[in-house]
């Protein structure tokens, strides 16, 4: 039989250690969704549409508090204008 040759990438991957193994699981997962109430105005209107695409509308409760959050955020502009 003949012998395999290792490749140059066969040979980068190591076993890891727990602690790298965590880092790169940390890495590889997706973002939080950020909260609603850190959101800014465009943030906002952005996941609106969204919704209102993927859900069909904007009777869910999730949409619910993104229009109380656009009311708050578009009364503080108002008020700051003035």
């Amino acid at each position: 039989m003949a012998e395999e040759k290792s490749s140059p990438e066969e040979s980068k991957t190591k076993p890891q250690s727990p602690e790298e193994a965590k880092q790169e699981t940390k890495d590889d997962a997706p973002p939080k969704k950020k909260k609603i109430n850190r959101m800014t105005l465009a943030e906002v209107e952005e996941q609106l549409k969204h919704v209102q695409e993927t859900q069909g509308g904007l009777d869910s409760l999730y949409a619910k508090h993104l229009l109380q959050r656009k009311a708050y955020l578009l009364q503080n502009q108002q008020s700051s204008k003035k």
